[in-house]
């Protein structure tokens, strides 16, 4: 036996709105057994269902009527189907029944048998039929897809400007480093090369070997030479004076790269 009890509704308990004052849902429990029957009513959330009565005996052949009711919302409760009612049925003892607290407390667990009910929320249309509000349901759900498309349809646009950013930013990057490898190649082809005469160094014995002027320009040693003047030379670049050709230096560190 499924069970002692034929539960009515047998599936859902519905609730209809509005929910902003307390809702009542009945269930009816009938004894279709031979023997009276303890029973016990109980919910997944306590806080916002009660039962009246929520437990009491049936004899057999004979139904009960439980009133379910639910605390208000200010709003419409979004988790409907999440609770559930348990209806928990047992054979009653042969002697009379003082306390169905220390039924329960005492009895077989194995032998209490179970109904389940979900519950639902509908919304109160004001009288509407069945059929009207099915087609506002509908209109509200075919509404939210049509938004959905919509949100999706944008993301999808902004994923191509996204990514055409992404590719431009790419191709600059692109850009940059190879502007930044030719100005190093660049650099480095023209720091072995005098930029007035635009010839080679060459190495301290040479005739270009690159000297330091004190403000700190390199220029080859011949190019020295031909700036000279009454031993102090006038740097080409920036025209600070030299005015000791003893101040002028070798350029240790091209001299180094350059060998």
């Amino acid at each position: 036996m499924d069970s002692f009890l034929e539960v009515t509704p047998n599936d859902r308990l519905t609730f209809t709105g509005p929910f902003t004052d307390v809702v009542t849902a009945h269930m009816t429990l009938k004894n279709t057994s031979s023997n009276s029957v303890c029973f016990k009513v109980k919910t997944t959330a306590p806080k916002q269902f009660w039962a009246s009565p929520n437990t009491g005996l049936i004899i057999p052949g004979d139904s009960k009527q439980i009133k379910v009711m639910m605390q208000p919302f200010k709003r419409f409760p979004s988790d409907s189907g999440r609770h559930k009612f348990q209806i928990q049925s047992c054979v009653a003892p042969a002697e009379d029944i003082q306390d169905f607290k220390s039924i329960w407390k005492n009895v077989d667990r194995s032998k209490i048998l179970y109904n389940i009910l979900r519950t639902t929320f509908i919304e109160n249309m004001n009288g509407s039929s069945e059929e009207e509000h099915k087609k506002i349901v509908d209109g509200i759900v075919t509404n939210d897809v049509d938004i959905l498309a919509g949100i999706l349809d944008s993301l999808d646009v902004e994923n191509i400007v996204l990514r055409q950013e992404l590719e431009d930013a790419r191709r600059e990057l692109v850009k940059a480093r190879k502007e930044i490898e030719d100005s190093r190649a660049a650099h480095s082809q023209t720091r072995f090369e005098c930029e007035i005469c635009l010839q080679q160094f060459t190495d301290i014995a040479g005739n270009r070997a690159p000297k330091v002027l004190r403000c700190g320009h390199t220029i080859c040693s011949s190019c020295v030479n031909s700036l000279q003047q009454n031993n102090s030379v006038t740097c080409p670049f920036c025209r600070v004076v030299t005015s000791n050709l003893a101040e002028i230096y070798n350029n240790f560190i091209i001299l180094g790269d350059n060998q």
